[in-house]
Order: C-alpha cells, then sequence, then structure tokens
C-alpha cells in the first residue's frame, strides 16, 4: 500500500515534468500544480469526450478520494 509522502512525490514528478513542458519553471509549485490540475481538465474535455460539468465532477471526485485518503492514513 502507498502512503500520502509516496502519492506526493509522484505528483511532484508530474509537476515538474508539466512545467518544463508548459515553461513554468520560473512559478511556485502551487502555481505548477495549479496548471497541471487546468491542463487535466482539458485532457478530460478534449482526449476522453466528457462535457465541462463531468470533467469537473471527475476532479471533484479526485479531490475528494485524496480527502478520505488523507483522513485515513492522517499523515
Amino acid at each position: 500500500m502507498f502512503d500520502n509522502s509516496t502519492r506526493a512525490a509522484w505528483a511532484s514528478g508530474c509537476i515538474q515534468t508539466h512545467a518544463f513542458a508548459t515553461r513554468s519553471q520560473g512559478e511556485n509549485s502551487a502555481t505548477q500544480a495549479r496548471d497541471l490540475v487546468g491542463n487535466v481538465w482539458h485532457f478530460l474535455r478534449l482526449e476522453c469526450g466528457m462535457t465541462p460539468e463531468a470533467a469537473t465532477a471527475q476532479i471533484e471526485m479526485a479531490l475528494e478520494m485524496a480527502r478520505q485518503e488523507y483522513q485515513e492514513d492522517k499523515d
């Protein structure tokens, strides 16, 4: 089983790769993460064929799952 520290490390790698690809390495980490989430929303709409509402719901479900993992793991 993976803990939240492991999940955060995976996310860090994704954020760093995205920041490099979008040439936003000069931004702070929180801004880079927000930009990646926004682009995931666009991916869900354009590549997965979701409506804007469905893409938003998918992101919200992921956030709720992360909140639940936090409550269960209590880093």
